[in-house]
């Protein structure tokens, strides 16, 4: 997929680190960029008013390499950090690194090899160090190229929980991506610079909707640094708020199809909610409704699925299914359909069981909490015909 002609790649990567007394870090992160394999590059350094040493080491490093450019600015977070380096970048690419982070020599040269023609963005996994060891933190989507029918279809109902596991589809991180110029810095403008809770993926997340091309690399050249002095692990009640607006923000943005993506925005605000409830009152918290915890199995893509179970977990389940649109759902049937058809007025009508036999379909998901009545349920639909391999 080389393709070093591309007008994109001639243009150069604009390689944009936003920084905020960050003195002690910030020559390693530096000197890692300069040193990049990939040379057409210009490293826009925003110091966002740092009362540390930071100042001086950026005006220092303009005498060393003339493709540096140094921009001083009153204090005003992230956000608004990001958005003044995003002005500034003159290249066709632009791709982040934190201030306290660093990447390894040949990182750009590879995402570039994976550029195609029309190519919006470009992941890449992360290695996160901690002070005795690292781990590397993927995509947990494939590999690969794809194109917009794709992304919709593939990447979109999965990219911020993958309905397979409890993981992201796409990092939520913006650190480690190669992006357009052009269309990100027309995504990014209307972020409110309070948001400084989930911020990364509310960039990230409204971008993917807008891409027409995507190339998803498991490439880990980029260092995420784990200090115990991190924003996120600070404790106040005050973030609370934060995640709030990231909430709205979300809410605003994230729409595919007329439809607010609910279930996976809510997964997504719950890790930082039970995040800032360990990290400020010692408790480890368990979604136990939340849509990952409700176990979904694995089925091949547009099976034809009837949902057996219309209570909490059933809904979840049916929630799922009809925004991702992975499966068919033939009907979905509960014993107690009547009462739930009269009193909860669901959007699909739930049907007596008794119609599957005349249905056509691949499998059977019971979706129940009781044990006891799962295995009759079960038992009842092998008397009545329904292979044990479809359930």
């Amino acid at each position: 997929m080389n393709n070093y002609k591309n007008e994109k790649i001639q243009e150069g990567i604009s390689v944009i680190v936003p920084i905020y007394n960050s003195s002690k870090y910030l020559h390693k992160c530096i000197n890692s960029i300069i040193h990049q394999t990939y040379q057409n590059i210009e490293i826009v350094l925003v110091d966002d008013g740092s009362s540390d040493e930071s100042r001086e080491i950026c005006d220092g490093y303009i005498k060393i390499d003339n493709r540096i450019k140094t921009i001083h600015k009153r204090h005003a977070g992230l956000p608004a950090a990001r958005k003044t380096g995003i002005e500034n970048a003159s290249k066709g690419l632009l791709f982040f690194v934190d201030s306290d982070d660093w990447i390894e020599p040949e990182l750009l040269s590879k995402l570039l090899s994976s550029f195609v023609q029309g190519s919006d963005m470009i992941t890449s996994g992360l290695s996160i160090d901690f002070k005795d060891h690292s781990k590397q933190w993927t995509d947990s989507i494939v590999a690969g190229e794809y194109d917009r029918s794709q992304i919709v279809d593939f990447i979109v109902p999965r990219m911020m929980c993958s309905a397979k596991k409890s993981d992201t589809g796409i990092i939520q991180s913006v650190c480690g991506k190669l992006f357009r110029t052009d269309k990100l810095n027309k995504s990014v403008m209307d972020i409110d610079d309070r948001l400084t809770w989930g911020e990364d993926g509310a960039i990230v997340y409204p971008y993917v909707l807008q891409a027409d091309k995507i190339v998803i690399t498991h490439v880990c050249g980029y260092h995420y640094v784990a200090h115990d002095d991190s924003m996120m692990k600070q404790k106040s009640c005050d973030v609370f708020e934060k995640i709030l607006l990231l909430k709205d923000y979300l809410s605003n943005k994230m729409i595919c199809n007329g439809k607010v993506m609910k279930p996976q925005i809510d997964d997504y605000i719950f890790t930082f909610i039970k995040s800032v409830i360990h990290d400020i009152y010692g408790v480890s918290v368990y979604r136990c409704y939340s849509d990952m915890n409700v176990r979904i199995p694995y089925l091949p893509r547009k099976s034809k699925v009837i949902l057996y179970g219309a209570g909490i977990r059933g809904r979840k389940i049916a929630d799922r299914i009809l925004y991702d649109q992975e499966w068919n759902l033939v009907a979905w049937v509960d014993r107690d359909f009547e009462r739930i058809n009269r009193e909860e007025n669901p959007e699909i009508p739930i049907n007596n069981p008794e119609v599957i036999v005349k249905l056509e379909y691949d499998y059977i998901i019971i979706s129940v909490s009781d044990t006891t009545m799962c295995k009759e349920i079960k038992k009842w639909l092998l008397e009545n015909g329904v292979e044990s391999q479809r359930i």
